[in-house]
């Protein structure tokens, strides 16, 4: 059986995973929102399965550093590689790809 994690990725076309705290967090979303794409956000604080999530996102992604958005259930990156991905029109490359 697949994990949250793995079912989150597949089951949306952009995942945010996120804490509330994080002002990176809030850029990326502002900027995803702003931009008019759509987006699933998991607040790592608040589900209930964080911290299977958190050790799926460390093996995903090298890392356990929020924000980290993945489309079409490939890994995108952290504020800095999604906010250089909408600038640099890579971004909707791999939305249209995720279609």
């Amino acid at each position: 059986m697949d994990s949250t994690f793995e079912t989150l990725i597949s089951n949306h076309k952009v995942v945010v995973f996120s804490k509330a705290w994080c002002p990176y967090c809030r850029r990326v979303l502002s900027a995803l929102t702003n931009a008019e794409i759509d987006h699933e956000v998991i607040d790592l604080d608040y589900h209930p399965e964080a911290s299977q999530i958190a050790s799926d996102l460390r093996v995903a992604a090298g890392r356990t550093s929020v924000p980290q958005v993945f489309i079409g259930g490939e890994l995108v990156g952290g504020c800095d590689d999604t906010l250089a991905a909408m600038s640099d029109g890579s971004l909707k490359t791999l939305l249209d790809a995720a279609s």
